[in-house]
């Protein structure tokens, strides 16, 4: 921005900028007088050359107020079409990585031919339920009409959704004492999960860890304690990597706005080459995980939609999907997918379409947290917006606005199911001291 210390256009004009008239009459009229009275005085040069040096500053008055006027007859540039400065910017968009990403996209779910509809029986305006529904009234902006490349250049150019490079160095700086693999599974703790970790450790270590190779195990510390640090990294098989809330805003400091979550995702996946699994403490893989992976590495992204999912606005705040720009109509539709749990590829379109604008959001306390957690944990009620799911909301909208009506793509199959999610399993003893 520049600032300037000259005239400000808003103050009041001392004529009218399509008067071409005006200026001259002004001119004339302050300069009458002056003139009888040189007129007497012409009597030697040095009057003379007074004179003129007079006349010319007059008329470069003149012009520089003509210039003046004209500036400030022309809009603001920040203010062009009714725009903010802070609105899309279609100018600066890459249209070749638009092109590219929608080719991604429109390949990934074209390659996926499992799965049922993704629109919902239920008629919205028929039920009290939280069970997903379909609006008889159309929706503003409906999902089933946005085009790849529509979807894709939203996300790539809406500026709230986007990480400075402050912001992204930041969140990778997590990630730099992690070494680079094809594989890494990762997950965070805290002291009051402590057991729950433990039992999903054992799972781990019976179910998956014997039939995996060249794979690494990343766990986040959001706060054990040191005994808990110790008997862990002796237990574990993994590499313990404290999350340093300092580095961000107050907000991630509280646990429960889920905001860390995002950014471990986006910092482990610089350093895994294939693929990223996270995992809560509450998942316990079976013997379908491998199946599972594997489709992740050839369709781009896995999560778990269990079948009697809410809808995603009843358990999310108006404030989150009025961040992300989304309507409550278009996505009443969808069942909640699982945030807690997901198989990620390394790619561009799962990097820049959805985990830098779910970071974003995780950022901002206005997008994934605008209201105290404990004021919006229990979901209670039948109605729109009775809870949040800080994270999930999030989540849910992006891949909406990435996967559309076709979002249901994106899970495992109910058949192939590879895993339960357990909450409150634990077990105390699996570690030893």
């Amino acid at each position: 921005m520049i600032i300037s210390t000259g005239p400000r256009c808003h103050e009041t004009p001392l004529c009218d900028s399509t008067d071409r008239f005006c200026f001259k009459r002004i001119w004339r009229s302050s300069l009458k007088p002056a003139f009888s009275v040189m007129a007497k005085v012409l009597s030697d040069k040095a009057t003379v050359v007074l004179l003129l040096f007079f006349c010319i500053m007059g008329v470069t008055f003149y012009l520089n107020l003509s210039r003046f006027s004209q500036h400030c007859a022309q809009p603001n540039s920040d203010a062009i079409d009714g725009q903010t400065p802070n609105a899309i910017d279609r100018s600066a968009v890459d249209e070749k990585k638009v092109a590219y990403l929608s080719q991604l996209l429109k390949d990934r779910l074209e390659a996926v031919t499992e799965g049922g509809p993704g629109i919902p029986k239920l008629v919205c305006e028929e039920t009290n339920s939280t069970a997903p529904c379909k609006s008889r009234v159309p929706c503003d902006r409906p999902l089933e009409s946005r085009m790849p490349e529509d979807r894709i250049r939203e996300l790539l150019s809406t500026p709230t959704l986007q990480l400075s490079s402050d912001q992204l160095n930041r969140i990778l700086s997590l990630s730099e004492d992690i070494p680079e693999n094809d594989l890494i599974i990762a997950s965070a703790i805290s002291s009051n999960h402590f057991d729950e970790m433990q039992a999903m450790f054992k799972n781990l270590h019976e179910v998956v860890f014997p039939r995996l190779k060249n794979f690494g195990m990343v766990l986040f510390d959001l706060g054990l304690s040191e005994k808990q640090r110790n008997i862990t990294l002796k237990n574990c098989r993994c590499q313990i990597v404290p999350f340093k809330f300092e580095l961000f805003p107050p907000h991630m400091s509280d646990l429960r706005c889920f905001s860390w979550k995002p950014l471990i995702f986006r910092s482990v996946i610089a350093k895994a080459r294939k693929l990223i699994v996270y995992q809560d403490s509450s998942i316990r893989w079976n013997e379908n995980f491998a199946e599972a992976f594997e489709r992740a590495l050839k369709y781009g992204q896995q999560t778990i939609c269990p079948k009697y999912s809410d809808n995603v606005p009843s358990n999310s705040l108006k404030q989150t999907l009025d961040y992300l720009n989304e309507d409550v109509c278009n996505m009443r539709m969808f069942h909640e997918l699982q945030a807690g749990i997901q198989m990620n590829r390394h790619d561009p379109l799962v990097i820049e379409a959805l985990l830098d604008p779910w970071c974003r959001c995780a950022l901002e306390d206005s997008c994934m947290c605008p209201i105290k957690p404990s004021a919006v944990i229990s979901c209670r009620g039948n109605h729109l917006h009775r809870c949040h799911r800080f994270d999930q909301s999030a989540f849910n909208t992006i891949m909406a606005k990435i996967y559309g009506v076709e979002r249901y793509k994106m899970a495992v199959p109910e058949k192939k199911m590879p895993l339960k999610i357990l909450r409150g399993d634990k077990n105390s003893v699996y570690f030893k001291e």
